[in-house]
């Protein structure tokens, strides 16, 4: 076997590590509350942190399979396994006066020196939450103009660069294929010129 060929064979059997091992975590976490019209997380701990529509698209966050620092986008409503994502969200904030983009997947935590910064949820703007991503909470139901909606806020670990982000999500009723993403610096952050929110 050439080293090329050893080289591709370590790659796959990494992944497939990877795989396994993201699989097994996912699957020690109490699976989310499927109503109706939303997908919450059980209020039994340790839960799976993923929020939406039951007939639509839903967004989640690690310990769920994929890298740490990331948004995970679901869409079962394709005929696609419920833990088979479709796409990943980063969040990348710019301090006022420069180009850089800080990046959430790419950063080491502070938090416990892992590759992706940490994101965990709250139903309020406060980091008084617990960071611990497995404990998240369900979201708030509320209503816009007559349609219910049902309102996640996460929180991000700060940024080497000093930025502090927390973004809101907000799923409505009338909308199943869509989830609106808004971002808002946080108390403490440096002040920010943008924040993107990529795929």
């Amino acid at each position: 076997m050439n080293r090329q060929s050893r080289r591709g064979w370590t790659v796959w059997l990494y992944l497939s590590i990877f795989a396994i091992t993201a699989s097994c975590q996912a699957a020690s976490l109490s699976p989310p509350d499927v109503g109706s019209t939303w997908v919450r997380p059980s209020s039994q701990y340790p839960a799976q942190p993923v929020w939406g529509h039951a007939e639509g698209l839903r967004v989640g966050l690690w310990p769920l399979a994929g890298p740490r620092g990331l948004l995970r986008i679901y869409a079962p409503y394709l005929g696609h396994a419920d833990e088979r994502m479709i796409n990943y969200i980063a969040i990348e904030p710019v301090i006022q006066g420069t180009l850089y983009r800080s990046y959430s997947e790419m950063e080491t935590s502070q938090l416990d020196l892992e590759q992706g910064l940490r994101f965990w949820s709250s139903d309020s703007m406060d980091a008084d939450s617990s960071s611990d991503p497995t404990q998240p909470v369900r979201g708030v139901i509320g209503s816009d103009e007559g349609v219910e909606t049902l309102r996640v806020i996460i929180h991000i670990e700060p940024y080497r660069s000093g930025a502090s982000v927390v973004l809101c999500l907000t799923f409505r009723a009338d909308r199943p294929y869509e989830v609106g993403f808004s971002t808002f610096q946080a108390d403490g952050s440096k002040p920010l010129s943008a924040c993107i929110v990529t795929a």
